[in-house]
């Protein structure tokens, strides 16, 4: 028996997929831990910056340029 090979999927498909999947995140498990983190540093007095997650890893930590890096050197 054989395996039928899934059709391959457009670009548009990929990053609706993508987007469901950081939507998913942030409401599962993870979003519980960022929303009781930061309601117990609020408590605390001190104060949490949520950073979009967009491109993190393509963007220079000291300049800010964005730009596509090998993977060494992330």
């Amino acid at each position: 028996m054989t395996r039928k090979k899934e059709p391959t999927k457009s670009p548009k498909q990929i990053k609706a997929n993508k987007t469901l999947n950081h939507s998913i995140q942030n409401t599962g498990s993870l979003g519980r831990f960022v929303e009781l983190f930061t309601y117990k540093a609020r408590k605390r007095g001190k104060r949490v910056i949520r950073s979009d997650e967009s491109y993190t890893t393509q963007t220079c930590a000291k300049c800010g340029k964005r730009g596509n890096r090998k993977l060494s050197e992330r």
